[in-house]
């Protein structure tokens, strides 16, 4: 189930420790990489967003949304230009300890990438993510969570399989909460 709040937050979270813009490009690696290292670490989703295969690599599809077309809680956090921040601490609050070690991780292990050309960006992360598949051009294809847990991290298929499954279970409970909580 996606949760606009935690992508909003962690968008604040980069954009603060870059202290600088950060290109669209620059902002959906790290958010994925962070989605990464959830699984990786805690076999669980921050945002709960969906991956999709573009032509320049992994991307969380909703996240993506937002940063093309808004919405009020992301407008009122993240200014477009490039892309830059307006840091809150209300924002940064969405993400728990956990989650904001796993961005810390994403943000050690891949802001030196930032400096480089996009081409050379693109060749880099592409590396990086070898879960990822070219799509056809102009098009884009459903990057699974058991494909990232296995080709990209290296878990077996039967356990991709099983946290993949644990995922979707974890996403159903909590969107039939959040409807059950919404008729009352």
């Amino acid at each position: 189930m996606f949760r606009e709040e935690k992508s909003t937050a962690l968008a604040a979270y980069f954009l603060g420790r870059a202290g600088r813009p950060l290109s669209r490009f620059d902002l959906l690696k790290l958010m994925y990489a962070t989605e990464r290292f959830s699984l990786r670490d805690r076999a669980t989703l921050i945002v709960g967003d969906r991956f999709v295969n573009m032509d320049r690599g992994p991307v969380m599809s909703k996240t993506y949304d937002l940063m093309k077309f808004g919405s009020e809680l992301w407008d009122s956090h993240i200014k477009a230009g490039p892309v830059y921040c307006s840091l809150t601490a209300q924002v940064i609050e969405a993400l728990d300890e956990e989650e904001l070690e796993c961005a810390h991780a994403a943000w050690q292990t891949y802001h030196h990438a930032l400096k480089k050309t996009l081409e050379e960006k693109t060749a880099y992360f592409h590396n990086e993510f070898p879960e990822w598949e070219s799509p056809r051009p102009y098009s884009q294809t459903v990057l699974e969570i058991k494909k990232i847990l296995h080709d990209g991290l290296g878990d077996s298929a039967e356990t991709a399989e099983e946290k993949q499954e644990l995922i979707r279970n974890v996403a159903s409970i909590a969107k039939a909460s959040s409807s059950y909580a919404a008729d009352r």
